[in-house]
């Protein structure tokens, strides 16, 4: 018997080139760097967050402290409360300030400042968070 040859075209083999394999592979790694960049950020974002409601916490136990009383809120209390806090501890390198202003116009009031400074990363701009809250005088119990 004698084959007869037939004039359909060679079946292409399937595969990758090299050329293909080394274009995934820097699309792949692209891709990963693009990732862990993405989760570092976010992970970055979360952070100055958790920093920045720490600090408002902080500020607002102090300011609750501090204008009980129309004798809690004055310069002397205000300074030594803000001297005693640990809160500037928790942040990196975290200050507080404490600021008292006596108004008489149009009645007795005592506004209260409290201002909690903090760098979220060395070599960056101090970051801040301040409150203000208001104490007037009242009559005094006998």
């Amino acid at each position: 018997m004698k084959r007869v040859a037939s004039k359909q075209p060679a079946a292409r083999r399937s595969g990758v080139t090299l050329v293909e394999l080394a274009a995934s592979g820097v699309m792949l790694a692209v891709l990963l760097v693009l990732a862990t960049r993405l989760v570092l950020a976010v992970d970055r974002q979360a952070r100055l967050a958790e920093r920045r409601t720490q600090a408002s916490a902080v500020l607002q136990n102090l300011m609750e402290e501090a204008t009980t009383r129309w004798q809690a809120a004055s310069p002397e209390a205000v300074a030594r409360l803000a001297a005693e806090s640990s809160a500037p501890a928790s942040l990196p390198d975290g200050a507080l300030s404490a600021a008292v202003d006596e108004q008489d116009d149009p009645l007795p009031s005592r506004r209260v400042t409290l201002t909690l400074r903090w760098r979220d990363f060395p070599g960056a701009e101090p970051t801040q968070a301040a409150l203000s809250g208001w104490v007037f005088r009242g009559e005094e119990a006998p």
